[in-house]
């Protein structure tokens, strides 16, 4: 009996704990730009700029640290799979230039086919801001791996913080959690009922 109660306790616990996330992948440009091609490379995900991509410290928004690309061009990232690993592209920050930067747009693609993008947003306005910055969530995933491509009117817009492969939590529905509880409190019940009887006894 008393192994029951303690078994149904615990699943509540296991349930209660599962919404914790592993501390997602992420590229920032805190690192020297000279070393970048690497910095960012992990066992599943092998990163490539496919475009120029330069440094600068501040005054876009509130970031620090940010990427920028030539004027007029665009700023491309690709996430390319090893060994057919699932690449997940979840989000990432745009900042705006002391308020200079005009409207652009992003595209995400698939590495297997780069003609066709699987989200493109245009138009896109990035406000200025000194204490807020605008983050985009995609989390598009491939085996073959996820492009990010932003612009090509990236003019005075930088990029930071994108992260990847960052599993998705999976959230128990409330109807899961109200079973177990009534089990845990049938449990109790009865092992009270059953201690009562062993002291009457």
């Amino acid at each position: 009996m008393k192994r029951a109660i303690i078994s149904a306790v615990a699943s509540v616990v296991v349930l209660l704990s599962s919404e914790g996330r592993i501390e997602a992948e992420i590229i920032t440009f805190d690192l020297p730009s000279n070393t970048w091609q690497t910095d960012f490379d992990t066992a599943e995900v092998d990163i490539e700029f496919r475009s120029h991509v330069f440094p600068w410290p501040t005054g876009y928004n509130d970031l620090t640290n940010v990427a920028y690309t030539d004027s007029g061009s665009s700023l491309i990232i690709d996430l390319r799979s090893i060994n057919n690993a699932l690449v997940t592209l979840n989000q990432f920050d745009l900042g705006n230039s002391l308020g200079n930067g005009g409207n652009t747009q992003y595209h995400i693609y698939d590495l297997s086919d780069l003609n066709n993008p699987i989200l493109s947003v245009t138009n896109l306005q990035v406000p200025y801001s000194t204490n807020s910055h605008s983050t985009f969530s995609v989390n598009l995933s491939s085996n073959h791996g996820i492009r990010l491509q932003v612009g090509p009117d990236l003019n005075n817009i930088g990029i930071d913080n994108i992260i990847f492969n960052e599993p998705i939590a999976v959230v128990p529905e409330p109807s899961t959690y109200a079973g177990l509880l009534g089990i845990t409190c049938v449990s109790l019940l009865a092992y009270g009922w059953w201690r009562k009887r062993q002291q009457a006894a």
